[in-house]
């Protein structure tokens, strides 16, 4: 009987412990996340008013789809779905709730694929919830109950072990080979003249663009070609140096620098162009989930001769 009183003393202290500090969390504004709701309809705007006023999500944002009246929705922003990779980099958006039952499943998917979605924890309001009575949800805001969708492996604490490790393999790797890059450098300022590196804009995680460096082993005719067009085996433009260097792979070192500010990583996929990102999106209805994790300097892409 001692045993049992002291056991319920301690869930009972236990949870007083949490929630005040989930109390003085929320005051402190520890917990906050700007949140985006996906939705025009009651359940939409039921859920906004709670998220604003229990602040574990701020910034609030409603979004609805093109062609749903608007009706008389109390919103500071009325969006489309057109407009959700510019409000999610906006407001830094860390969450992402579906709460429109009459979205089409197509325009569902095609917003599940978005890169931009992989950068938030994405949660929805099940469609059936309105017309049944019974059954459990794993989370609930007030009365509405919301359940978590997609992979949520793409951040936490792996990730963080993976962004250390490139950091280290980075670093050391610019250490290490300290001559060599300076060899290279002598060799392209031989080769081609003045203008070392080669800055060109690739799409990174998240479909965020970032300037991808490598030594200059060829010259573009103009910045069109150069972000439309792939190189050729034997192109004029290359010359000796640049060639061996291409081929050696010796022009990508530069992107270790890269790797230390977080816009790639050592392995991943290969980090393509505008272009080409619009191009293939368009061709692959799966290409976007590629941009799910940080392109790399090397993967299968790269040692398959892409």
């Amino acid at each position: 009987m001692h045993d049992v009183a002291l056991s319920a003393g301690l869930v009972i202290v236990g949870r007083t412990c949490t929630r005040a500090l989930i109390i003085a969390a929320r005051k402190r504004r520890w917990l906050e996340h700007n949140a985006i709701i996906i939705g025009s309809g009651p359940i939409a705007g039921e859920l906004a008013r709670l998220l604003r006023r229990y602040p574990v999500r701020a910034a609030v944002r409603r979004l609805r789809r093109r062609g749903v009246p608007a009706g008389r929705q109390r919103t500071s922003a009325r969006r489309t779905l057109d407009d959700l990779e510019h409000l999610v980099r906006l407001l830094d958006c860390e969450v992402l709730v579906i709460a429109d039952s009459d979205c089409p499943e197509s325009a569902l998917i095609e917003y599940l694929l978005h890169p931009v979605s992989a950068s938030c924890d994405l949660w929805a309001v099940p469609r059936l919830w309105g017309s049944r009575t019974h059954g459990r949800y794993p989370d609930h805001v007030g009365a509405i109950p919301i359940v978590q969708i997609g992979d949520i492996t793409f951040t936490g604490p792996r990730w963080a072990i993976k962004r250390a490790s490139d950091v280290a393999f980075a670093a050391l790797a610019l250490i290490v080979l300290s001559p060599l890059l300076l060899l290279c450098v002598i060799a392209t300022l031989l080769d081609g003249g003045r203008g070392v590196l080669f800055r060109q804009e690739r799409i990174g995680r998240y479909g965020k663009p970032f300037q991808v460096l490598k030594f200059r082993s060829m010259r573009p005719v103009d910045e069109h070609e150069s972000q439309t067009n792939w190189s050729i085996a034997h192109d004029q433009r290359v010359g000796p140096i640049g060639r061996f260097m291409r081929r050696t792979s010796l022009d990508e070192l530069p992107q270790l620098w890269n790797i230390l500010r977080g816009e790639m990583s050592v392995v991943g996929p290969r980090p393509e162009r505008p272009y080409f990102v619009e191009k293939f999106s368009a061709e692959y209805p799966n290409y976007a989930m590629r941009h799910r994790v940080p392109v790399g300097l090397t993967g299968l892409a790269q040692v398959s001769g892409l």
